[in-house]
């Protein structure tokens, strides 16, 4: 008859702890997965000077940190000059997918003067 194999402590000890850690990784992904909200897109607009490009250019990245992609982005943006609207601009983007960042650029035909502002008028979308 054949004999039973005996563990030693050291062995049962990591079998235990392996064993631990796998069911307690198991058990956060479970509660992330049930935890998880649908958010919709949150669409966060930066916009730089860029000093570089020979016109009255802007870089604008568009980031999508929420939980849900989103299609068809219409950015709406201002440019203001002492305190009034002097050229306005729209901006498209097809696709922003989730946890992505999408860059664009706009150029106002205006001239450059001090204390200029862009503001971000309206972000719009459509969730898939």
């Amino acid at each position: 008859m054949a004999e039973k194999k005996q563990h030693n402590l050291v062995e049962i000890i990591t079998f235990i702890v392996g064993l631990v850690v796998l069911l307690s990784l198991v058990g956060f992904l479970i509660y992330q997965i049930d935890q998880k909200k649908n958010l919709p897109p949150q669409l966060q607009v930066s916009t730089t000077y860029e000093a570089a490009m020979d016109q009255y250019a802007f870089r604008l990245e568009v980031e999508n940190t929420g939980e849900e992609s989103a299609e068809d982005v219409h950015i709406k943006l201002s440019l203001y000059q002492q305190g009034e609207v002097k050229e306005d601009a729209s901006l498209s983007i097809r696709y922003v997918p989730v946890k992505s960042k999408e860059t664009a650029w706009v150029v106002f035909h205006t001239d450059r003067m001090a204390g200029d502002s862009l503001v971000v008028s309206s972000v719009t979308y459509v969730k898939p």
